[in-house]
């Protein structure tokens, strides 16, 4: 396994990035076809937010700086070093989720006490900075009404004509953990729901990352909690579908580490059965550097789902 850790100064980059290479792993663990860390340290902490836009360029939003940064992955630089300054967004309010739609950036937010419902935010991006010009609240009637301080709207994701929302305001049926998702229909604004149900007893989904296929919409998400760290997939309902969604287990991402994996928070896909993942190191104060991790699990023509492009 190869590890890349690149410092970049407040402002600009002095010095090349420093590259660290340890030696490789064993053989990929079962259903990886690869994977590499790569650790980021200075000006980037407390990522909860990855975009990725058609160019393919990547965006990260850290959760409380009210700045974002995108991400030279081939070069491991950011560009620009200094960032976007974020206008626009109520006090009060994180920005814990990010995704483009089309020319526009999407934020998911959340509050720190209960509140009825959270917010999207989308903003124009300019040359050096983002401008909120719109919010559309998503409320929280059809799960109970209440959001729980800081368990706002984690993950998030957008395909053209759609902007998926996800909370991490659980519900409860029986044993059955249960997560909100929010469809919006860009356009309209119109806004459906779904249930998710979760896979592990106290994960919750953190990360989603969404594209279109010939059967609709493939989902990845990230369920974590701590030593809890998997991919989950499902493909989005047809309108007038099951209100209740259950997903496939992916990746347990957790193997890939000893102790707790890190915070993985944001995912987003890079193509036919590659992922990246990006972390959190911010909770409670700084853990570490910021991680990212690639991805690209091995086929499976049987299994059907991502490692196969959504065919059935």
């Amino acid at each position: 396994m190869r590890v890349a850790g690149f410092l970049c100064c407040l402002l600009a980059c002095a010095k090349p990035p420093a590259v660290e290479t340890r030696p490789p792993p064993p053989s990929p663990p079962g259903g990886l076809e690869s994977f590499e860390r790569i650790q980021i340290g200075g000006v980037l902490r407390g990522i909860s937010g990855l975009a990725r836009r058609d160019d393919g360029r990547l965006l990260v939003v850290p959760e409380r700086e009210r700045q974002a940064f995108f991400l030279d992955l081939g070069a491991r630089t950011l560009d620009p070093p200094a960032g976007f300054s974020i206008e626009g967004v109520p006090e009060g309010v994180d920005l814990e989720s990010a995704a483009f739609d089309l020319e526009q950036v999407v934020f998911g937010t959340e509050g720190k006490d209960e509140r009825g419902q959270d917010l999207l935010l989308f903003a124009k991006m300019t040359a050096d900075k983002l401008s909120v010009t719109k919010s559309v609240p998503l409320p929280y009637a059809d799960f109970g009404g209440v959001a729980e301080g800081n368990h706002g709207l984690e993950g998030l994701c957008a395909v053209p004509g759609q902007i998926l929302a996800i909370s991490e305001t659980i519900s409860e049926r029986g044993s059955t953990r249960l997560a909100p998702l929010f469809i919006v229909q860009t356009g309209t604004d119109r806004i459906s729901t779904h249930r998710v149900k979760l896979l592990t007893e106290r994960g919750k989904l953190s990360g989603l990352a969404c594209r279109r296929i010939e059967q609709g919409v493939e989902v990845v998400g990230i369920e974590r909690h701590f030593e809890t760290s998997r991919l989950v997939y499902f493909q989005l309902p047809k309108e007038g579908g099951p209100a209740l969604i259950e997903p496939t287990e992916l990746f347990d991402v957790a193997r890939l580490f000893e102790g707790d994996p890190p915070n993985f928070e944001g995912v987003e896909i890079l193509g036919d059965r590659r992922l990246l993942l990006s972390s959190d190191n911010d909770y409670g104060g700084v853990k570490g550097p910021t991680e990212l991790l690639l991805l690209t699990l091995s086929p499976d023509p049987a299994g059907g789902g991502f490692r196969t492009g959504g065919q059935p």
